[in-house]
């Protein structure tokens, strides 16, 4: 049987802090797993308090385990590359806020400023 084994004052503190406040469910829903497991819950009980597989539960803890707290976050995933440097993002951001009713024409100055460098 996997638990987690138990937890210092610290981690308890911060674990029921993400589990009441964390802005993405995934982590307070993780952070409650873990509290759980700490207390003696199985990884059968937890799959059915938390509606899902006991593997996913078995890589929460394993993932505590080994990462502690950033291990309750998902993992950055792929996906459609920038288009504008942060450096580009950033003038964009500084025209805009200049003039906010000249977007179109801010996003096409950075356009021709990009093509002739």
């Amino acid at each position: 049987m996997k638990f987690i084994s138990a937890l210092t004052t610290l981690e308890q503190e911060r674990l029921e802090t993400l589990m009441k406040s964390s802005p993405t469910y995934r982590v307070r829903q993780r952070a409650h797993a873990i509290l759980l497991s700490a207390r003696g819950y199985n990884i059968d009980s937890l799959a059915d308090i938390f509606s899902t597989h006991r593997n996913t539960i078995s890589e929460w803890l394993d993932a505590w385990v080994s990462e502690s707290l950033e291990g309750l976050s998902d993992a950055p995933k792929p996906g459609r590359p920038r288009k504008l440097s942060t450096t580009e993002e950033q003038q964009l951001i500084e025209a805009v806020e200049q003039h906010p009713q000249r977007i179109t024409e801010a996003l096409a100055e950075l356009k021709k400023r990009r093509a002739s460098s």
